[in-house]
């Protein structure tokens, strides 16, 4: 019986040991670890990353950051190509990428399919509308908002004006089409990060305008890897998220360079309150916000 014990013992410990191996062989982290060097996904999204039309050249504030905290820390960053997102899940599960290297906000829909490692700031979103839109707050709530199919600013939306009416566009719509919306009068009001809206002004000035100086939610922002590849993500994550010391000075000197505000893009103590909504929306409360409820 002694035998047949230490006989079982010894599978047991085989298998486990196996088990190890096997999941130490499946994390990306592995071969990260070896070459030294993280083959990165993208899609444009200015500033956060740009894509040089003649030459490919992938740039931007999140690359910059990326490439100066990756080198910092004895690594190299590998722009391999460039991903949709609704091809996110299965490029990460192929390990044809081993990170998505631009800036998400995750819900539960998407952290079923993926881990969302390291933190990089938030996304203050606020409600635009028509240059010349004389729109009260009061006739705001009840008004007609363009929202954007699977994406989280469509249930951003829908929570903060429940009472509103609403004109949904496609996911493959761009942002253009967004604020055209507008532009056009197909629609009264539109919430959307500082960003695109941003860029949509430049390329078309006197055709939107923030409603209000109120962001309407701060949105949290990842990076995206293979789901259940902890090692992997607890490297991203001690390497990468934006409030450790080092990588905070780096993030808010790029930001100096590419001159974004922190009207546009939240950092540190300007993220307070982390929690997330009851669709799992990882956010927090701005300065602005939490005055706003007292």
């Amino acid at each position: 019986m002694k035998y047949i014990f230490l006989l079982l013992l010894f599978f047991i410990t085989h298998a486990t040991e196996k088990a190890h191996a096997n999941e130490r062989s499946d994390s990306v982290f592995d071969r990260v670890n070896e070459t030294k060097t993280i083959r990165c996904g993208y899609l444009p999204y200015e500033p956060f990353i740009t894509v040089d039309p003649t030459s490919g050249k992938v740039g931007g504030l999140t690359h910059d950051y990326l490439e100066e905290t990756a080198q910092r820390n004895g690594y190299k960053i590998e722009w391999t190509q460039e991903v949709n997102i609704d091809q996110l899940v299965p490029q990460t599960e192929a390990k044809k990428i081993d990170v998505m290297c631009l800036p998400c906000t995750p819900d539960h829909v998407w952290e079923n399919m993926l881990d969302f490692p390291a933190f990089l700031g938030a996304l203050p979103y606020y409600v635009y509308v028509a240059k010349d839109s004389t729109l009260t707050k009061e006739q705001l709530e009840k008004s007609k908002f363009v929202t954007l199919d699977g994406y989280a600013l469509t249930d951003i939306t829908h929570t903060a004006f429940p009472e509103a009416t609403y004109s949904s566009l496609p996911q493959t719509a761009s942002t253009a089409e967004f604020y055209d919306q507008l532009k056009y009068r197909k629609a009264d009001a539109g919430v959307n990060e500082d960003i695109s809206a941003m860029n949509y002004i430049k390329n078309n000035p006197d055709i939107i305008k923030r409603f209000s100086d109120d962001p309407v939610i701060s949105m949290r922002m990842f990076l995206v890897s293979k789901k259940d590849d902890k090692r992997m993500t607890d490297f991203l994550d001690q390497t990468f998220t934006i409030d450790a010391p080092q990588n905070m000075e780096t993030i808010k000197k790029l930001m100096s360079e590419y001159n974004i505000t922190t009207e546009t893009f939240l950092l540190g103590d300007q993220c307070k309150n982390r929690t997330e909504t009851e669709k799992g929306g990882k956010i927090c409360l701005t300065t602005t916000t939490d005055e706003s409820k007292k």
